[in-house]
């Protein structure tokens, strides 16, 4: 019983039904299992079993019935004698309803049971019996697990094996024959006839040949089969044959057929529940799943689904049971959804990104013809929210395949993306644009009602699933409309409840079961319905050309230069509008008309030709075909020229912005401070106007992406405050290409080295990247005051650049205000105490009142000793954090770092606990506690920087602690442990082979202790878990591949890349012209004891470039054991490593391998 897994124990049950002692063994055997399953399994015994003695007790008067004995049972039809050794060499005297790929046969038994199979057909195999069925289940289960290649299987392949004629009557007799006499399950559905053969090829267990021939594909395709598992609970047998459906493109053509899916299926469970017993076992935390289980449950391999022995199958096995979960959109392929988020009492618009998995349709499209790694960017009004790499676009081997996509982040959620927003990537290789395409599932949604349903499981999460009329599946349904509109119950079932919280545009949202009617204001009425059979999201689509010149300034309407081409979608079906089905009328208008379309604004509907019931509707505006709006500059003014529509319609809402009429013209000015965009009002078909935007002709600047420019000061010394997350949301303009220029100060203003950065655009720059790029400048100073100058090229304007928007003000050590103006009407105010730095406390709320009035918030009552206060808006800190007293010193019984950081005094503090970090390094007893507790800090940070704690400040001092505190972190720890590197003066790169092994040996040993007791040698299973937790460090962060590999702890990494030399030629032509060669010449790293860097970089390249081809390499000497490099060394490796990611990695690896070749590490 130790062997089987829950779901044999569960088909051994319904085996043994009607055996009440075989019930009786099998739950005596349950009682020592700890899993909730195996509680819900002892409960349907228990029902069985007082079944059966509710049916003896009616039965009473008839006989006992005499027991089998298990050789009679073989004779009635189960094997002939002549092969009950199989069942013998299981240790078995009958059959106990194991899957049949446990009775293990070699070719021998094989080809002897096939030829005892022939010369029973020789008589109808269609009346076999019992035991013919049961050698031939036997034969065919084994049969797949050897032959099988993939493709479409049929009875005739295996009666073509066997060599006799198999017709399906005759092998569906056998199947249901043979398999009840292994007391296996009996076949689901006896309509779907192909599952016949599914569950043959499924008792076969996973084929030895996919794993011996098929490359790379087999465990990258089940990996992402049990990363998709992983989340899911309770996990059944339909659950994951949609996992292995839904992953099916990661596989080759021939294998996506249902027989190859059942397999995976099969063998992607098995693996995930085993690891939820493993991970059940608090004694088993940081071991391998697959070491645990060798040590605690020998010979557990040889009950999965895959034939245990060879090399390739222990590889699958152990790599499978480390996967990681998997997030994919539903069918497995890219895309995105729309949801709202609850957060500060309003439900919030937000997007998930689907970055992993495949992409199709119209993406596919648009790359025709490209060969070649693509990279995938925000671009257009996408990227005010978004910045930076997304994913990374793989060409497919196949034309008929579509593109593999990788993420290229980690954070797939995004905060505060209006749904009008249309989801937009810019393909580019290596920088270079190649096209621009809509992100599937991204299209805007405009619409004024929105369905959603609950996420399972996740509190405070709505999913956009319809914006229509039409049936939904989920029930309840979240229903969201303006407060206007009336919703009642349609159906003696129905029910509609409205929640307590309002969207953040105002809508109202309500909870409905059964069917609702909505009405809005203009008389448009809706139907929808939950609960229903399935979920088909109906839209409509309209394309056309756009009125050059000028956008629709109102989210809700789309701007079109002529009548718009218009498509339905039905689900993932897109087909040509019907006319009966599509009609439009003015707004403001209640009776609808058939087209031609007027100009003007108007409403476009779907309308169903029977019930009348919108399935979805568009507000747009129609200008003339021609329309355009061209724009010159005058003065500090703009002329446009409307064509396709005369001047006298356009007016202006603004009131600073003054139109004055000149013939077919229109001049612009400002009175007071200029908007990068004219608003105006365009007047057209006699109805309300149309609100539009313009460019307005400005010099370079900074802009809200609202418009509103953001004046800087005239000089340095009077630059306008700005900070990261204000600048994240404005964009830099200008006439034709401009460069954005910065240099970063310290707190008493003066330029830090390394401190300057550019940025050439043309035309526009969205300043999302550029405060990412910033930030990842700032925050590695180590000093939270360090701030940014930002100005263009022509130096006219002034921009200063910081981490937080405000700051505390105190006085005595005490909390007085916080300084500053901040729009938010109330943010926490949060703390940590220093006696407990972990763990952060909501102590109160600051008020808009507060605020303006310059008073301290009111804080929560009882609290004493040092505390760190901030005010945060999400996970963002906003005001500067500041150590406050809140009352007298509590006492504590804190040791090592945890104490430590309790000290008073700055210069006492900073030596302990530089000690203790000292002694963590060199793995002291006793320090492990620090290990855990500095992982746990660094776990709860939630957008606290780094640099605030001086513990942390420090640890980037000590790589031995580092490297220590890395191999220590958990699943939950290690990407914000890895982050720590993003903010702090040390980069994981530079962490020396030998603090690895160091650390690696401390770790061993503390595990050995940790174990002792727990199993007989607890050395191999710490080996295991500290070398597992190296494998997940390597992977995670792929440059630490060769340090770790020299410490011993990972196998080589997989050579890839070119040469040094060819991988700096490489970087020179793709990013040489991006340098002066008036620039800065020479390198930082070439000092007097720089004799490891390449000397032929010295001759080959213009001494402009030498710098940044010097950083990987010296990154690669510090990693190798030669030398530590200094702060502002560090900063410019983490510089170079973020501009070109391709050669910091080819370069380091082809440095840190010739280092090792010229002398053993």
């Amino acid at each position: 019983m130790s062997g089987d897994t829950l779901r044999e124990t569960a088909d051994r049950i319904t085996a043994c039904a009607g055996d009440a002692a075989a019930l009786a063994t099998i739950d005596s055997l349950l009682i020592h299992r700890p899993e909730p399953e195996a509680r819900r399994l002892r409960i349907k015994i228990a029902n069985l079993r007082r079944m059966l003695r509710d049916r003896g007790a009616q039965s009473s008067a008839c006989p006992p019935r005499t027991p089998v004995h298990s050789g009679v049972i073989r004779q009635r039809g189960c094997l002939p004698e002549r092969w009950v050794v199989i069942l013998t060499r299981a240790g078995l005297s009958s059959p106990d309803g194991r899957p049949l790929h446990r009775y293990r046969l070699d070719d021998r038994e094989h080809a002897a049971i096939g030829e005892e199979i022939r010369r029973r057909a020789r008589s109808n195999l269609a009346d076999a019996d019992r035991e013919t069925g049961a050698l031939f289940v036997l034969w065919a289960a084994h049969w797949f697990h050897r032959d099988y290649r993939g493709g479409i299987r049929r009875w005739d392949d295996l009666g073509a094996a066997l060599g006799v004629h198999l017709d399906g009557t005759a092998a569906r007799h056998l199947t249901r024959q043979g398999l009840s006499a292994w007391r296996r399950p009996p076949q689901k559905s006896e309509a779907a006839l192909h599952q016949w053969l599914m569950t043959l090829a499924v008792e076969g267990g996973f084929p030895a040949g996919v794993l011996e021939h098929a490359e790379a594909w087999a465990p990258r395709y089940l990996t992402r089969v049990v990363g998709a598992l992983l989340s899911v609970d309770p996990l059944d047998e339909d659950t994951a044959l949609a996992a292995a459906r839904t992953q099916g493109d990661h596989a080759p053509r021939a294998y996506r057929q249902e027989v190859f899916f059942a397999l995976a299926a099969d063998l992607g469970a098995t693996i995930v529940r085993l690891r939820r017993v493993v991970e059940a076992d608090a004694r088993a935390r940081g071991v391998p799943a697959s070491a645990w289980l060798d040590a605690m449950r020998p010979g557990w391999r040889d009950d999965l689904p895959v034939r245990a022995g060879s090399e390739a199958a222990a590889r699958l096995v152990d790599g499978l049971l480390v996967a990681e979960a998997l997030h994919t959109a539903g069918d497995g392929r890219i895309g995105c959804e729309r949801v709202l988020w609850r957060r500060d009492g309003l439900w919030r618009p937000a997007l998930k990104l689907a970055l992993d998995g495949v992409a199709h349709g119209g993406v596919c499209q648009t790359l025709l013809g490209q060969r070649q790694r693509l990279r995938a960017h925000p671009t257009g009004p996408f990227a005010r929210y978004a910045a930076g790499e997304l994913a990374i676009f793989e060409p497919p081997t196949d034309p008929d395949d579509g593109w593999r996509v990788r993420p290229s982040r980690r954070d797939v959620l995004l905060s505060g993306v209006p749904f009008a927003v249309p989801v937009c990537v810019e393909l580019r290789d290596d920088g270079r644009p190649v096209a621009t395409t809509a992100w599937p599932g991204g299209e805007a949604v405009r619409g004024r009602l929105a369905i959603l349903a609950p996420e399972d499981g996740v509190d405070g999460v709505l999913t956009l699933i319809g914006e229509g009329s039409g049936q939904y599946r989920p029930e309840p349904l979240i229903v969201v409309v303006p407060q206007s509109w009336t919703i009642s119950p349609h159906g003696e079932a129905s029910t509609r409840d409205a929640l307590p919280d309002l969207a953040e545009d105002g809508r109202q949202l309500w909870r409905v079961t059964g069917a609702v009617i909505l009405r809005s204001p203009d008389g448009d009425v809706y139907r929808v319905a939950a609960g229903q059979g399935g979920t088909r999201r109906d839209r409509l689509s309209l394309g056309g050309p756009e009125p050059r010149g000028l956008v629709s300034a109102e989210p809700d309407v789309e701007l079109f230069a002529g009548p718009p081409s218009i498509r339905v979608c039905e689900g993932q079906n897109v087909r040509a509008a019907r006319p009966e089905e599509i009609r439009w009328r003015p707004e403001g208008e209640r009776g609808w008309r058939r087209g031609p379309y007027g100009t003007g604004r108007i409403v476009i509907a779907w309308r169903d030709p029977e019930t009348g019931y919108i399935r979805d509707r568009r507000h747009v505006a129609l200008l003339p075909p021609d329309a355009r709006l061209a724009c010159r500059r005058d003065g500090a003014g703009a002329v446009y020229t409307p064509e396709g529509f005369t001047a006298a319609v356009l007016t202006s809402p603004d009131a600073d912005l003054l139109l004055e009429l000149r013939g077919d013209e229109v001049v612009a000015r400002f009175t007071g401070r200029p908007c990068r965009n004219a608003t105006f009002d365009l007047a057209l078909g006699g109805g309300k106007p149309v609100r539009v935007s313009a460019p307005f002709p400005l010099e370079a600047g900074i802009a809200r992406w609202s418009g509103a420019c953001v004046r800087g000061g005239p000089r340095p010394a009077v630059a306008a405050r700005l900070s990261l997350s204000d600048l994240a949301d404005c964009v830099a303009f200008g006439r034709g290409v401009c460069t954005l220029q910065a240099m970063l100060l310290d707190r008493d203003r003066r330029p830090l080295r390394g401190g300057a950065a550019r940025w050439t655009f043309d035309e526009e720059l969205p300043l999302r990247g550029v405060a990412d790029d910033l930030a990842a400048l700032l925050r590695p100073f180590s000093d939270i005051d360090v701030v940014a100058d930002l100005t263009f090229d022509n130096g006219a304007e002034y921009w200063q650049v910081g981490q937080f928007e405000t700051s505390l003000v105190l006085h005595g050590g005490r909390l007085v205000h916080v300084a500053g103006w901040v729009e938010d009407a109330d943010l926490p105010l949060v703390g940590r105490s220093l006696d407990n730095l972990a763990v952060e406390v909501t102590l109160g709320t600051s008020t808009a009142a507060d605020r303006i009035n310059q008073r301290a918030p009111p804080l929560v009552e009882g609290l004493a000793g040092i505390w760190l206060l901030y005010l945060r808006r999400g996970d963002a800190v906003i005001a500067r954090p500041s150590i406050v007293c809140l009352g007298p010193h509590r006492s504590t019984e804190a040791e090592g770092l945890p104490a430590a950081v309790m000290i008073a005094h700055t210069e006492d503090r900073e030596v302990r606990l530089q000690s203790r970090l000292a002694e963590m390094a060199d793995g002291a007893p006793g320090t492990q506690s620090d290990v855990g507790w500095l992982a746990t800090l660094a776990a709860g940070l939630n957008g606290l920087p780094p640099a605030t704690l001086d513990v942390l400040k420090l640890l980037a001092r000590f790589p031995g602690a580092l490297a220590r505190l890395a191999l220590h972190a958990g699943e939950a720890e290690r990407s914000a442990v890895l982050a720590l590197a993003d903010a702090l003066p040390f980069a994981w790169a530079t962490v020396s082979h030998a603090d690895w092994a160091k650390a690696s040996a401390v770790a061993e040993a503390e595990l050995v202790a940790q174990l002792q007791g727990a199993v007989a040698d607890a050395a191999p299973l710490a080996r295991a878990a500290v070398r597992h937790a190296a494998e997940r460090l390597a992977r995670a962060e792929p440059l630490l591949g060769w340090p770790l590999y020299a410490a011993g702890l990972i196998p080589p990494p997989a050579a890839h890349g070119p040469g040094l030399l060819e991988a700096a030629r490489d970087h020179i032509r793709r990013h040489g012209d991006r340098v002066s060669e008036n620039g800065p010449r020479g390198s930082m790293f070439r000092t007097a004891d720089a004799g490891e860097l390449p000397r032929e970089f010295l001759e080959a390249f213009h001494p402009v470039h030498l710098e940044t081809l010097d950083a990987p390499c010296a990154a690669a000497c510090a990693a190798a054991g030669r030398g530590r490099p200094s702060d502002d060394a560090v900063r410019r490796i983490k510089t170079a490593a973020r501009a070109d990611t391709l050669y910091f990695t080819a370069a380091f690896d082809a440095q840190f391998m010739r280092l090792a070749r010229s002398r053993k590490l």
